[in-house]
């Protein structure tokens, strides 16, 4: 049974990201989560990125940095399934080519299995879509909006504009 649960890599709730936290190369061929086995991924993960009109983005990746709606979440191949609501904010990967790319992303879902990373944004915007000076002008009038009192305005709604405004001028500067 050892034999055969080593062979197929990882087993017993321990994650391909173990191996690596103590500086292990992970086990080839398959990984079990729960009763299914898996292809384990070998040193990249695929990123998809998509908004309701388009494909933003479709390439390997060595790791992902996404905002969700509880706090930022980092994904390395091999990671568990699970699927979760996305935050505003900046998305980050490590191109497998090389290289750190980002892109400004506002809500939606994502589907995290072991060798890919799906995004259905309601918005993602990439560093050269990006027009500085409009997302300048978004992020002057939430700070004026969230200066109002509380009744004339809709606080929640707000605080995502300046949010989204702030992720966009990040990705800005960084082009």
């Amino acid at each position: 049974m050892l034999a055969e649960q080593a062979r197929l890599g990882v087993s017993n709730g321990r994650k391909a990201r173990d191996f690596r936290a103590c500086g292990k190369t992970p086990p080839q061929g398959r990984v079990t989560f729960g009763s299914q086995a898996v292809p384990m991924p070998e040193n990249t993960i695929r990123l998809e990125v998509a908004v309701p009109d388009r494909l933003v983005l479709d390439e390997d990746t060595v790791s992902v940095q996404l905002p969700l709606a509880t706090g930022y979440a980092g994904v390395l191949p091999g990671h568990a399934p699970f699927l979760a609501e996305v935050g505003t904010g900046v998305l980050t990967y490590a191109a497998a080519q090389g290289g750190e790319e980002h892109l400004a992303i506002d809500g939606g879902a994502v589907e995290i299995l072991p060798d890919r990373v799906r995004v259905l944004a309601e918005k993602a915007e990439r560093s050269d879509e990006i027009d500085a000076e409009r997302a300048r002008q978004a992020l002057e009038r939430a700070d004026e909006r969230l200066k109002l009192s509380s009744f004339e305005i809709d606080v929640d709604r707000a605080q995502k504009a300046l949010a989204r405004a702030k992720a966009r001028i990040a990705i800005a500067k960084r082009q």
